[in-house]
């Protein structure tokens, strides 16, 4: 596994990199049943299309950034 930071300083470097990829977008803190569902659909479709899997984890929660930093949420597994 690779984590990537993308930023606008990287942002168009990353881009250049990019290749056919089919990618599940989610907040990824646990990879439960259901997160376990979208990701094998991905998969699937990965596979069908000859295509690299790669999944997409927010960080911090969503809900933690609209609120700027005052709703707090409980992870299920840390980042780190």
């Amino acid at each position: 596994m690779e984590i990537i930071y993308v930023d606008d300083m990287n942002l168009k470097a990353w881009q250049r990199k990019s290749s056919k990829n089919v990618m599940p977008l989610g907040f990824f803190d646990g990879v439960h049943r259901g997160h376990q569902k979208v990701i094998a659909e991905a998969k699937r479709q990965a596979e069908k299309r000859d295509a690299s899997l790669d999944v997409m984890s927010f960080f911090p929660h969503q809900k933690t950034v609209i609120s700027n930093g005052k709703k707090r949420v409980d992870y299920l597994m840390p980042l780190e």
